[in-house]
């Protein structure tokens, strides 16, 4: 197999895996595309990988280093790529916006508190209510869903004497790779109306 062949084969694996959204390891790049290649001839494609992904479909192949594994993923270049995605993932990437937004805004971190309070004033979450008409099942989102896939870092942390603790949400990798703060927040601004409009 040459490698201008390996890199089409690969960029076929990754559009198919797109929807999952969670970083890939390498030997999965290459179980997927079927097996029995070698890191040099795997590492040879990659440059090609990233021009027909930039090229033909829009995308950046990123490299994440996390627990001393390297993982492989595809992001589009630019926020407004988001815009077309499949209608049923709009909620779950404009609520992602929207979060990322406000713990830019207020340094860089928040504790849980303070962004349920945040959002309980934007009506997207209810303690009555455990799922929002427009985003869904919010809660379940923000605490594993873009955690899991490094939009966000959820950090436990004991306060003295260890008895109790707090929650803090920042910034993940994936985030501080694929968006600019600016853009986050122009994108969020141009929808908050809409944010503002939306039913429970």
């Amino acid at each position: 197999m040459t490698t201008e062949e390996l890199a089409v084969k690969i960029v076929k694996y990754f559009l198919n895996v797109l929807e999952k959204k969670v970083p890939i390891k390498r030997i999965d790049i290459i179980n997927g595309v079927g097996g029995g290649i070698n890191t040099k001839i795997f590492l040879e494609a990659l440059p090609k990988v990233k021009t027909i992904l930039s090229e033909t479909f829009g995308y950046r192949l990123l490299e994440l280093n996390i627990k001393n594994s390297k993982l492989f993923y595809i992001a589009p270049r630019d926020i407004t790529s988001h815009l077309i995605v499949p209608p049923e993932k709009q909620a779950e990437i404009a609520l992602l916006h929207l979060v990322l937004m406000y713990i830019f805004m207020k340094g860089g971190k928040v504790t849980d508190t303070m962004l349920w309070k945040f959002l309980e004033g934007l009506e997207v979450i209810d303690e009555l209510e455990e799922e929002h008409s427009y985003f869904g099942e919010v809660n379940k989102l923000i605490t594993e869903t873009f955690v899991k896939h490094n939009y966000l870092v959820r950090e436990k942390v004991d306060e003295e004497g260890g008895v109790e603790f707090t929650i803090y949400y920042s910034w993940g990798v994936r985030a501080d790779l694929e968006l600019a703060k600016k853009d986050v927040l122009e994108y969020v601004a141009v929808r908050y109306n809409f944010f503002q409009g939306t039913t429970r």
